[in-house]
């Protein structure tokens, strides 16, 4: 895959393992890569449960891979290098999917604003970065 095949940005998804199960999530990036090395905050969505955060829902339309109510689980929100998600995709560990609608990537962007449980250095963090909202 080339390297521009291999370009992170907001809105960008991939699957990744997510422990303690390792099942494959679907991630979304939520920033434009910064920082050396270059970093972008990333969030998974992960099946409703009744203890899920609920601050957004998601639903089959939503997203190609969305078959079900989903959430996005801003609690697991985090810092990862570019370099680490391309590597992984390098070596089959991770696929790219289908990129966010740039509506769906705000309504993720200003529920990581909004969500009680984003750590709070993220949240700070995406506050400078999403700019008018």
């Amino acid at each position: 895959m080339s390297v521009m095949g291999l370009k992170i940005y907001a809105g960008r998804t991939f699957h990744l393992p997510t422990p303690p199960a390792m099942k494959p999530h679907l991630w979304v990036a939520m920033t434009e890569p910064d920082g050396t090395p270059e970093e972008t905050v990333i969030v998974n969505l992960t099946t409703r449960h009744p203890n899920s955060d609920t601050t957004v829902i998601l639903d089959s339309g939503d997203h190609r891979f969305i078959k079900h109510e989903t959430v996005v689980n801003y609690a697991d929100a985090l810092f990862t290098k570019i370099v680490s998600v391309q590597n992984a995709i390098k070596n089959g560990l991770s696929s790219f999917d289908d990129d966010c609608s740039s509506a769906l990537l705000e309504r993720i962007q200003i529920g990581l604003l909004q969500s009680p449980f984003t750590p709070k250095k993220i949240k700070s963090h995406c506050k400078k970065c999403f700019g008018g909202f």
